[in-house]
């Protein structure tokens, strides 16, 4: 890291767990502050510099008077020079459930994670925070250029719509909204840019096997450099398909089942690599998408369409599969009625075969 952060941590109980995580590692300089003094928080916002926040979300089991989200507000709205900063949310499985419901709090907090996963992946979530800092500075040095902003050489090569959201951010000089719209619609979602799984999914690969990684490396100038690219390891996926098609003379990967997929990569660049076996229930190998709770590879085909109510031209589908819904039947929810009268259905009798 070429630079410590300076960090604010607001909690109205005590910090040091979270305090010696955050010091670990020399990427922040950190400073807390007892919520329960309103104004000295806020004073001490105002008359000092800080790159990032991070808060619990309940700040008034004791004496305090406000909560996160009223900060978060202040903080985006009144205060000039930190409107600009990235704010993260920490909370309890209970408080984050409250948090979510809240529809009016959703446009404050870059992330919103529970405490107990932030203590456990510490590390991640440190590295996000310091990739947002850098995030945000990029694209205030770049007035908003989104070939800068988003590793490119022409914005041309980018969805025409996504580029359309992005400049009304940058007419409205909104850092925040930019970077979350990136964060949120480009890196958290399968579409132009593809994660690991996904890649292991399209090439048939066991990602766990020793030399995946070595065949990252042949991808590796295909690799997004954007901001957030430091915590988000993503890849263009239009890219990676013309290597692919180069490389196998335009063999048609997606109809292609894995083992074949895995062997053309095995000969080619004497590696060792090994197919991915299908998810219990699943019999298709034509992997193209990943279940969305197991990250394991599935054939769309295969999968149930997870439902949502905001999704973008350039973004696709996301799955769960068989085996994850019966293993968590509260998934059933998040699937369309006609999928979840299928699953009953197959439940039902399979349940009459076994008898």
């Amino acid at each position: 890291m070429n630079r410590k952060y300076k960090l604010l941590y607001i909690e109205d109980l005590d910090p040091q767990t979270c305090m010696n995580l955050l010091k670990e590692g020399n990427m922040f300089e950190v400073e807390t502050i007892d919520a329960a003094k309103t104004d000295e928080t806020l004073d001490k916002i105002r008359d000092h510099s800080f790159d990032v926040f991070l808060m619990d979300f309940e700040l008034t089991s004791h004496t305090g008077r406000v909560d996160a989200p009223t900060y978060a507000s202040t903080l985006r709205t009144k205060f000039k020079d930190h409107k600009d900063s990235p704010i993260i949310l920490i909370s309890s499985d209970c408080n984050i459930g409250r948090f979510k419901q809240d529809f009016s709090n959703n446009d404050l907090f870059d992330i919103v994670v529970t405490k107990e996963e932030f203590l456990n992946r510490n590390q991640t979530y440190k590295l996000r925070m310091y990739d947002l800092v850098e995030a945000y500075s990029k694209i205030k040095e770049s007035c908003f250029d989104i070939s800068s902003i988003l590793g490119v050489n022409d914005e041309n090569v980018l969805d025409f719509r996504f580029v359309h959201y992005l400049k009304m951010y940058g007419a409205n000089k909104d850092v925040y909204g930019m970077c979350r719209f990136v964060q949120k619609t480009y890196l958290q979602s399968i579409g132009p840019l593809i994660g690991e799984d996904v890649i292991a999914a399209r090439l048939g690969i066991d990602k766990d096997c020793d030399d995946f990684k070595e065949l990252l490396k042949l991808l590796e100038s295909y690799r997004y450099k954007g901001i957030l690219s430091t915590s988000y390891k993503r890849w263009w996926s239009e890219e990676v398909l013309e290597w692919w098609n180069r490389e196998f003379d335009g063999e048609f990967l997606r109809l292609m089942p894995a083992r074949q997929r895995v062997q053309l990569l095995n000969s080619k660049y004497n590696l060792h690599l090994h197919t991915a076996n299908p998810l219990d229930f699943n019999r298709s190998t034509c992997y193209w998408s990943i279940c969305s709770e197991l990250k394991k590879p599935i054939d769309p085909n295969e999968g149930y369409v997870i439902l949502n109510d905001k999704i973008y031209p350039w973004q696709e589908h996301e799955y769960y599969s068989l085996k994850s819904i019966t293993s968590n039947e509260k998934l059933l929810q998040k699937i369309s009625v006609a999928d979840r009268k299928k699953i009953i259905e197959y439940g039902q009798n399979f349940k009459e075969e076994q008898e």
